[in-house]
């Protein structure tokens, strides 16, 4: 199983409400236990595809589908790292080929972007 820690922080000053500064404020930490995987948003045509860089359970050689039962959301975190507010992996079952990684993607997963935030 991998364990994936994210340390997250904001370089600036607490006593100027990290806004500014030279300092370390709003530091969060996140442990994750699961499998690991680059997802890539394709905005344009509003999908995304799911490289696993560790072998995902479950997978077998063959395998065509991949099943998301239900529509799932991003973590707040990472909707807001691509720009958005809300972003939503639909549900659907989408092609896993083994083919174009070590362990494998999933193309063609239809994902839905929500609110895009403004540049700062």
């Amino acid at each position: 199983m991998a364990i994936s820690i994210t340390i997250s922080a904001k370089v600036a000053r607490a006593k100027k409400d990290c806004k500014s500064g030279f300092g370390l404020c709003d530091i969060t930490i996140e442990i994750e236990f699961g499998i690991r995987a680059r997802l890539i948003v394709d905005e344009e045509n509003q999908t995304a595809s799911l490289e696993f860089l560790t072998l995902p359970p479950g997978s077998s050689c063959g395998e065509e589908g991949f099943y998301v039962d239900r529509n799932v959301a991003l973590p707040q975190k990472a909707a807001n790292c691509l720009g958005y507010s809300n972003v939503n992996i639909l549900r659907g079952v989408y092609t896993y080929d083994t083919c174009k990684s070590q362990f494998g993607t999933v193309t063609g997963m239809q994902v839905e972007l929500l609110n895009r935030l403004e540049e700062k």
